[in-house]
């Protein structure tokens, strides 16, 4: 190999590297999936990232259950989960939505520190005549969405399950499960975490 030759790769493997040391987390940051955002009355909640004392900061408040909140408690142990619902409300309106909560830390933290890895949310109680506040989901609303709406609003998730009142849908970390009432509309929305295998509960 020439002398000229040998300084052209030299320099190409150089510019290569540089690559590698400057622009790879870039890359990765622009490839990599967005976790999803839900608001709740103008807060926001980053699935796997926010912590449940970022509700309360907003004004918001715990329902308390007499059957189920023994279930929950008041606080976790180190690295673990919580797959109970924890309700949140603010103000005079019904519940909002029903929250999991996982802990990352490896010593117990109270929930109010604990991250929220999924959340279930109900439009209306059925065979009542209640109806839960609106949220937003990656900045939409779905109520009164049909299956093909949800579709397209989800454009760009791998549909898992497809059927007449059941959808879900993967985004890399996230899952997305849709239900619909018998006139085809929206009724509940689940979206979930999944974590490593070794958090216990």
């Amino acid at each position: 190999m020439d002398l000229k030759r040998k300084k052209l790769t030299v320099g190409v493997i150089m510019m290569l590297f540089i690559f590698v040391l400057t622009g790879c987390d870039q890359l990765v940051l622009k490839t990599s999936v967005q976790p999803p955002v839900i608001t709740f009355d103008g807060t926001e909640v980053i699935l796997g990232e926010t912590k449940l004392k970022t509700l309360i900061d907003g004004g918001f408040t715990r329902v308390i259950n007499s059957t189920t909140d023994h279930l929950v408690g008041s606080s976790l142990p180190g690295m673990a989960f919580n797959h109970h619902l924890l309700y949140v409300t603010k103000g005079e309106e019904p519940k909002y939505a029903g929250l999991s909560l996982l802990n990352e830390d490896k010593n117990e933290q109270p929930l109010e520190d604990c991250v929220i890895y999924s959340i279930n949310y109900w439009m209306y109680l059925r065979g009542t005549s209640i109806v839960y506040p609106d949220i937003l989901i990656n900045q939409v609303n779905y109520r009164g969405y049909t299956m093909d709406q949800v579709k397209v609003a989800m454009e760009g998730k791998e549909i898992v399950s497809d059927d007449s009142g059941f959808l879900m849908l993967i985004d890399g970390d996230y899952r997305y499960t849709f239900k619909f009432d018998d006139s085809g509309e929206v009724v509940t929305i689940d979206i979930e975490m999944e974590f490593p295998k070794h958090f216990s509960n």
